[in-house]
Formats: C-alpha cells, sequence, structure tokens
C-alpha cells in the first residue's frame, strides 16, 4: 500500500532492450470501472545494450486502488516504484493501492470517580476505509494504542496527546483533557494551636 508522495512513484523499466521507437500506452482504471485516457511513453532511445526508465504519471486523486492498465506487453517490460518494489512482469495490468486517508483517534478509560488506584487513559488508533469502499493500511504496530496514567500524586484531570500512524506513513496529532480522578497523596494530619 502507498501513500502518494514525491518518493513513491511508479516507472516503468526495460532491462532487456526494446525494438527502437517502440512505444508502451499505460492508463489507471479505478475501482468503480472508470478508466483515465491512455498515455505513451516512448522508448526511442532503446537498445540491448541499457536499461531504459520511464516515469509513469500518477492518477490525480490517490487515494484507493487503482489497476495500471499496460498495452501492449513486450517481453522485458515491468513496472516497479522508485525502491523497486511492486514489479510486474509480461503482465497487462497490474493493481496497486493508495492510501491518503489518515488514521482517526478514540480516548478510553477515563474516570469521574476518586480512586487510588491506577486510571489509564488510552489513545487510540482507527483507520477508516478509504473512499471507494476499499480497506485503508491500518494502525502501525506502534501507534495502535499510546497509553497514560501516573503512580504518584493527584491528577483529576491532565492533557493527553500523542501522534497516530497508519502503515502508509500518514499522521495525525490528537489531543484532549482527560478525566483520572486520581489521588495517591496522602492526607495531612491537621495541625492543632498550642
Amino acid at each position: 500500500i502507498y501513500k502518494a508522495n514525491p518518493f513513491r512513484n511508479l516507472g516503468i523499466h526495460d532491462d532487456y532492450g526494446l525494438t527502437a521507437n517502440q512505444k508502451i500506452k499505460y492508463a489507471w482504471k479505478k475501482a468503480d470501472g472508470t478508466t483515465s485516457a491512455y498515455k505513451t511513453i516512448s522508448f526511442k532511445n532503446a537498445t540491448n545494450t541499457i536499461e531504459v526508465y520511464r516515469k509513469v504519471k500518477l492518477p490525480d486523486d490517490l487515494n484507493g486502488v487503482y489497476t495500471l492498465i499496460v498495452s501492449p506487453v513486450v517481453d522485458g517490460i515491468y513496472v516497479s516504484d522508485l525502491n523497486g518494489n511492486m514489479t510486474m512482469t509480461n503482465k497487462e495490468s497490474k493493481e496497486f493501492k493508495f492510501d491518503n486517508t489518515p488514521p482517526t483517534c478514540s480516548f478510553s478509560g477515563e474516570n469521574t470517580t476518586w480512586t487510588k488506584n491506577k486510571v489509564t487513559v488510552s489513545l487510540n488508533c482507527s483507520d477508516p476505509n478509504l473512499p471507494d469502499g476499499s480497506s485503508g493500511s491500518g494502525c502501525a504496530d506502534a501507534y495502535k494504542k499510546i497509553d497514560f496514567s501516573y503512580t504518584s500524586g493527584t491528577h483529576k484531570t491532565e492533557t493527553t496527546a500523542g501522534t497516530i500512524k497508519d502503515n502508509a506513513g500518514n499522521e495525525k496529532y490528537c489531543s484532549q483533557t482527560s478525566n483520572f480522578y486520581y489521588d495517591k497523596q496522602a492526607p495531612t494530619e491537621p495541625t492543632t494551636g498550642a
């Protein structure tokens, strides 16, 4: 699952050498079945001795499932990102998912009755579906839940804040004033006058 940013562009490679002036057409098909206009990539400088790379223009509204359609299918053509992932060899189409929707946050565990027992308020991460109804990338393991608690002192309300993140790298900062009503402070003995 990808997040739209300048470092996650897709491209078409040729490792084996194309016929001079070879042209490859490509288009993006969305989950609802609509397909963009075909664009053409020319490999006019390709030879059998060099590797050629041409960048593929990404859809404008990257958020959901898209299928990259390539025509014609030529031996040696494959599609990958700039990190070398998600290759596609000798196939006419390949599905990619882009998640540009930030996760959502919620808080749980608040307490409104004074107690000396530990109170833990949690900031929880959830990742909503994408606009086309497909599932998001999911919350990253380290950000699924962030706990806040105290072991000493008196804490009626405190600011609980943190940043959650999904597996595509989308982030969201969340903050609220949470109820703890936690009191671990021993009472003091009253003093009397002389």
